[in-house]
């Protein structure tokens, strides 16, 4: 039933670019047309097609602020980031205080490992409107991978202070707190993502995680359990969860939560043994980690 759905939109989108082209046989100057092509080349994925679309309309009306914010949209999606970049800042000569394109340039530039062009994009956000917590956000993150830590949370708190439910600040804002040592101050974002929502992943690894770095295994256990209610079966839970157990003195627990987290994911061996190493397990895990996956 999915496959036949597919193919009657795939049929419908031939069938909208058969239209758009006899249109265009009477008209061929249609900015308009054109732009719509490209709306549906981009569905159907074939992204060549679509920036030549795009490059029609905008060579008919060179002010087609959609046409340019569509073709950078399409590099994005196609990973070429550079790209990209060049349609953002055309865009960006049509619509000068677009912070949603600001946004999306820092992200690129993030991509392309470019941080400090990354980070005057963002900047660029919060001089056209200080109250958009996504430019606080995404230069919160910037100053994070560029170690600077205290103008990294001064910069998320912002963000959080416009959006306070958004858990990806508070997530983000408990890895920087992490990451300056701040422990006590990380583990309340992770607690707090949890509790907002508990089917969230990330948040549990990271503050599980943390928990057992500090040697806190009882306590990570205990959470872990908690996890385990809306993230039954997860593998990295159950790796964790062999973790502490070990830690705890129950190595024939450990051992069987170890060989199921194996058996759903064989790669998790990697994340056990950067929180117990080899040389530190007795032989049965030794054997039951050496195993060919």
């Amino acid at each position: 039933m999915i496959w036949a759905i597919s193919v009657r939109r795939i049929y419908r989108f031939d069938e909208s670019l058969k239209h758009y082209n006899r249109y265009l046989d009477l008209d061929p100057f249609s900015d308009n047309v054109w732009y719509n092509m490209g709306i549906v080349y981009h569905k159907l994925e074939r992204f060549n097609r679509t920036v030549e679309a795009y490059e029609y309309s905008i060579a008919i009306n060179p002010d087609y602020a959609s046409a340019y914010f569509n073709k950078a949209s399409v590099w994005v999606q196609a990973g070429k980031y550079p790209k990209a970049v060049e349609a953002y800042k055309e865009y960006l000569l049509v619509d000068p205080e677009s912070t949603q394109a600001y946004c999306y340039l820092g992200d690129c530039y993030e991509q392309m490992g470019r941080l400090q062009e990354a980070l005057e994009s963002f900047q660029k956000v919060i001089e056209l409107d200080n109250t958009d917590p996504e430019g606080w956000f995404g230069a919160g993150v910037i100053l994070h991978r560029l170690g600077r830590y205290p103008e990294a949370i001064a910069y998320l708190l912002k963000a959080i202070d416009f959006e306070n439910t958004n858990l990806d600040y508070w997530l983000n804002l408990g890895y920087v707190n992490e990451d300056a040592g701040m422990v006590e101050e990380a583990i309340k974002c992770y607690r707090y993502v949890c509790n907002a929502e508990a089917g969230d992943l990330d948040a549990w690894l990271a503050l599980t995680g943390l928990l057992i770095r500090e040697g806190r295994y009882a306590e990570s256990r205990d959470l872990l359990r908690e996890a385990f209610v809306s993230l039954p079966g997860e593998a990295p839970l159950m790796m964790r969860l062999a973790v502490c157990h070990l830690k705890l003195g129950d190595s024939k627990l450990a051992l069987g939560f170890l060989k199921d987290a194996l058996q759903a994911e064989p790669d998790i061996r990697e994340g056990f043994l950067a929180f117990v190493p080899m040389e530190d397990l007795d032989k049965r895990f030794q054997e039951l980690l050496s195993k060919e996956p």
